[in-house]
């Protein structure tokens, strides 16, 4: 970006490009997205910069700033115009480079590449495997779980829940009796699946909830994390959503989800007689009300306490 003004030329954008209206910030200013469709990749920009886009052509910088202070109807910075240069030329969103030199665009790739040995570093610290494409599977059973988004529902949770949390605790005893009871390898055994049986419906919680807002759900699989195998859903397509309600409830539903199921198993458990059923709705419980407050809340790892935070700033 050492060229003069008289040297600058803009590029013209790439004509798969897609503009579309962005989430509001917290003060209630506009944002726009820019959606690469080749990559699947949003990226949000400000109000100015989408109207500096709209009367982007391929001219001299010089000329641009005469013609877009027109349209725009306010004087145009040259350091405004060459961040905006800066930010299309990093993100391959124009044609041709800024410098009109293809081999520009190989030069930025290769100076990308990690070494083999960060490749390795990377892949072990975190990588993913795509199971299915749940999208047609999701749209035909969407009409049955309807109802579960519902305020009668919402009402025969809550009630459960905290008459579920109130008998327990008046059977706190056999209660903490039971989790001692299951300290064995059949103990980790139930519990390993419990939490298999837990995931799955936390991610599928994730899934429903972004098919209801209209947010395509690419892909379902599993990924690993310092070769821990952790369940994901990509909704990357919730960048589309102006509301941040929306986004924060694709965010929370897999939590809600578990909170849902801890709150009715241990409603369950209280009315049950003691056998391998009710250990395994105890294990459900203590599995679900663990995950959702301990693990899933947590803002300092990339789960969906993260999001929630990310969303909600």
């Amino acid at each position: 970006m050492s060229a003069s003004t008289a040297e600058l030329m803009l590029t013209a954008l790439r004509q798969d490009l897609q503009l579309r209206a962005g989430a509001p910030t917290i003060h209630g200013e506009a944002t726009w997205l820019v959606h690469d469709p080749v990559r699947h990749r949003y990226f949000q920009v400000s109000g100015d910069a989408i109207a500096l886009l709209r009367c982007w052509r391929e001219v001299g910088l010089d000329e641009f700033l005469e013609d877009a202070a027109g349209i725009v109807g306010r004087t145009i910075e040259e350091e405004e115009v060459r961040q905006l240069v800066q930010f299309i030329f990093a993100n391959n969103l124009s044609l041709t480079p800024v410098d009109g030199n293809p081999l520009s665009y190989a030069a930025q790739i290769k100076g990308g590449k990690r070494s083999i040995l960060m490749q390795g570093v990377h892949g072990y610290l975190f990588f993913r495997i795509a199971l299915c494409r749940p999208e047609g599977f999701l749209r035909a059973t969407m009409p049955l779980l309807a109802p579960l988004y519902t305020r009668a529902a919402l009402l025969v949770v809550v009630v459960a829940t905290v008459a579920g949390v109130y008998m327990a605790s008046r059977q706190w005893d056999q209660f903490t009796a039971t989790f001692t009871s299951l300290l064995s390898f059949e103990g980790a055994v139930l519990y390993g699946l419990a939490l298999g049986f837990l995931k799955v419906l936390h991610e599928f919680g994730h899934a429903y909830t972004a098919m209801r807002y209209g947010v395509r759900v690419n892909t379902m699989g599993i990924a690993f994390m310092v070769m821990m195998p952790l369940l994901y859903t990509d909704v990357s397509d919730a960048w589309r959503l102006t509301s941040r309600r929306q986004k924060l409830m694709i965010d929370a539903a897999g939590m809600i989800v578990e909170m849902a199921v801890a709150g009715l198993a241990t409603f369950v458990w209280v009315f049950l007689e003691d056998g391998p059923l009710r250990s395994a709705v105890f294990v459900v419980a203590t599995t679900s009300w663990v995950l959702s407050i301990a693990v899933n809340l947590n803002p300092f790892m990339r789960f969906d306490g993260y999001y929630l935070l990310s969303d909600a700033w």
